[in-house]
């Protein structure tokens, strides 16, 4: 039918008379091609909302691994500014801290 139609159009499309004639075959042939591509477009959407949803998924998990990264990274920051701050409060402490502190690390580095 498609290729009748297709003949058609080929065969008289240059007779002015047969314009409507023409235009009524066109939309014949545009409605059988929609039906006939339907199913194919529909099988295209379901696989991309299937693989955009994988991809989500996908863009999930590295996001958390990412996330994970970042914690322990900020977990290792928080230390140095706390280890920092004792440092601080070391210098403005007086000598006898100063060697008292000293000592605590010395056993501190030798147990680690």
């Amino acid at each position: 039918m498609l290729l009748l139609c297709l003949a058609s159009l080929f065969y008289l499309r240059n007779i002015d008379g047969l314009a409507g004639a023409r235009a009524v075959l066109m939309d014949g042939a545009n409605f059988i091609y929609r039906v006939a591509v339907t199913p194919r477009d529909a099988w295209a959407s379901v696989a991309d909302y299937l693989q955009s949803r994988e991809q989500l998924r996908e863009d999930n998990r590295r996001l958390q691994q990412e996330n994970l990264v970042l914690q322990g990274k900020t977990q290792q920051f928080v230390a140095v500014m706390a280890e920092i701050t004792r440092y601080r409060a070391l210098l403005n402490s007086s000598q006898e801290d100063w060697i008292k502190y000293k000592k605590i690390w010395q056993i501190h580095t030798i147990q680690n």
